[in-house]
């Protein structure tokens, strides 16, 4: 079975590490550290195939772990441990000795692994992954060979080393009884993934063997290496009950410490992993998660998954996912939605600022009366000065996102963060006209972009500036509303596969600017923009509509990148 398919979905990558450290922390941390450490990370992943036979193990920690615990309490049933070497106070890397191709290997670790607080882990942890042959050969079986009480309504899932012709397959398997019957049955699958489902149940208390001869075929013609056979008892009745959830960790509606470090979900049986699909995901607790490319790990029997978050995490960031159903190993479903939802204790951050933080906008452009239209992309880049001043480089021009790497970033607003107020200073934009090279414009008295703390308020202004030496100075006059209550954004994602959850940025705050430029006399443009600041994030969607002399433009920018610039996947 593979691995939560969420690990390839998500985009974005995980920095609400830095981002707390712009937010109040109103975390309680308990005075003494009596919890048990977990394994929240594993690689290779449980049930990984193709596993190169030198490659280091790696097994992360909830928290900081003793370094001293670790000798004689990781153990591989193949090879030899050659060294223990802990990348940091969370990250264990295990050398080993060259394992066998083609092999089952299983890691475990054992109860003297304690942290740093002397709390050994509550219970050995074990996984299993196969290394890579070019043979091909069958890896995986469920039911697992020697299986007992196997419910008599079963399917059969086979895993093969090597994607399969699967055209060969239907005369090169047979499943049998002690008694010479043979059971039929219909094949589902593809690539290295095949399920038996059998065209009625099994009979009860009774051997069943699978055997597969080299007529099996990979996708490229090569056979089967060896003939291949392996046996289960099945029980006395069929299991027809669905999978229940028995619970959530945190739990659902619950305010979470900063320094929460993981998310846990157990079942009451068995669950078929590739069943568990999101069908729904808060930006945040994408943003949160330790490793998108390595969400998570189950348990050796498939009943507990955990995922690993890195601490701390931003206060007011709401953490959510929706499940719409998931299933045990013998096909049962339970459809009903399963919903969790979290919030981050403190108060919540809009704006939040680190240094080379940077945000990628993707979205369209209409003009009007002239109806054109197009796609429009932009960036902004966060620098850090002094004295709560930075600048904002930003980026706005037609053209596909995923090259905005590319471009390099001329322009910027310089702003500075106080205690009540988001300032808008002034800004330095490059101009293609000539004679107009660069202008630095400064408002005299700064716009207060966003008040701070964020809550349902309006407040008004007017500035002044002076575009450029020949010209008279203009006026900017200033309305900024933002709305009661707080909104959940439907969000964009880079993700490809049709099949990618939907992303939501939740508990954002709305805020409506308009505004008018002119001498005070007459207006040279006028509009209005309308910001949705989501908490831990900031900015997450920009609508804006301008007047220019006869022309309207609208524009319409969604977040689809967050993290730090040089994190930018090519």
């Amino acid at each position: 079975m593979k691995h939560w398919r969420i690990l390839t979905l998500f985009a974005l990558l995980p920095l609400l590490a830095m981002l707390a450290s712009c937010s109040s922390d109103d975390t309680t941390t308990p005075d003494e550290d009596t919890d048990a450490p977990v394994v929240v990370q594993v690689d290779p992943n449980q049930d990984e195939t193709d596993v190169a036979v030198g490659e280091d193990v790696t097994i992360v920690f909830n928290e900081d772990m003793d370094p001293a615990t670790a000798d004689g309490n990781v153990t591989l049933s193949h090879g030899t441990i050659t060294d223990l070497d802990w990348l940091d106070d969370k990250t264990l890397e295990v050398a080993h000795g060259d394992w066998p191709e083609g092999t089952e290997v299983t890691v475990t670790v054992g109860t003297g692994l304690a942290d740093v607080a002397g709390n050994a882990l509550a219970q050995a942890f074990a996984w299993s992954f196969w290394t890579w042959t070019n043979d091909v050969i069958l890896q995986n079986t469920l039911p697992e060979n020697g299986a007992t009480g196997v419910p008599i309504n079963t399917q059969v899932w086979l895993g093969f080393s090597r994607a399969m012709n699967g055209a060969t397959l239907p005369g090169a398997i047979t499943v049998t009884s002690p008694d010479k019957a043979t059971h039929a049955y219909t094949l589902d699958g593809g690539h290295e993934d095949w399920t038996l489902t059998f065209a009625a149940n099994l009979p009860a208390s009774t051997l069943i063997t699978v055997t597969i001869t080299t007529d099996a075929q990979g996708e490229y013609g090569d056979p089967l290496a060896a003939e291949t056979s392996f046996a289960f008892t099945t029980g006395d009745a069929a299991d027809t009950t669905p999978p229940q959830l028995v619970s959530i960790e945190p739990t659902d509606g619950s305010i979470i410490p900063t320094d929460t470090s993981y998310l846990r979900l157990t079942f009451d049986e068995p669950v078929d992993d590739d069943s568990l699909q999101p069908s729904v995901v808060s930006g945040q607790l994408m943003l949160s998660m330790n490793n998108p490319d390595n969400a998570g790990v189950w348990s050796e029997n498939h009943t507990v998954f955990t995922v690993a978050l890195a601490p701390p995490l931003t206060p007011g960031a709401i953490l959510a996912v929706t499940f719409e159903s998931f299933a045990d190993m013998h096909g049962n479903v339970n459809d009903t939605p399963t919903e969790w939802s979290v919030t981050v204790a403190g108060t919540p951050n809009y704006f939040p600022l680190v240094d080379t933080y940077v945000m990628y906008y993707a979205g369209s452009w209409t003009n009007d009366p002239i109806k054109e239209t197009g796609w429009i992309r932009a960036a902004t880049k966060y620098e850090l000065k002094t004295g709560g001043e930075f600048w904002r480089w930003t980026i706005e021009e037609a053209g596909p996102y995923r090259k905005m790497a590319q471009i390099p970033f001329t322009d910027y607003d310089r702003m500075k963060a106080t205690s009540s107020a988001i300032q808008f200073l002034g800004f330095h934009e490059v101009n293609e006209e000539p004679g107009k090279e660069v202008n630095d414009i400064t408002f005299n008295p700064p716009i207060d972009w966003l008040k701070l703390p964020v809550t349902a308020q309006t407040w008004s202004g007017t500035s002044t500036f002076q575009p450029v030496p020949q010209e008279g100075p203009t006026q900017v006059s200033y309305t900024i509303e933002i709305l009661p209550g707080v909104f959940d954004l439907e969000g964009l994602s880079m993700g490809k596969q049709g099949d990618s959850p939907t992303i939501f940025w939740l508990g954002c705050r709305k805020a409506v600017l308009e505004f008018e430029v002119g001498d005070g006399v007459d207006v040279y443009q006028e509009g209005t923009e309308t910001y949705w600041y989501c908490p831990g994030i900031g900015p997450v969607r920009k609508d804006s509509m301008e007047t220019e002399g006869s022309e309207t433009y609208m524009t319409t920018l969604d977040l689809v990148w967050a993290g730090l610039e040089v994190n930018f996947p090519d």
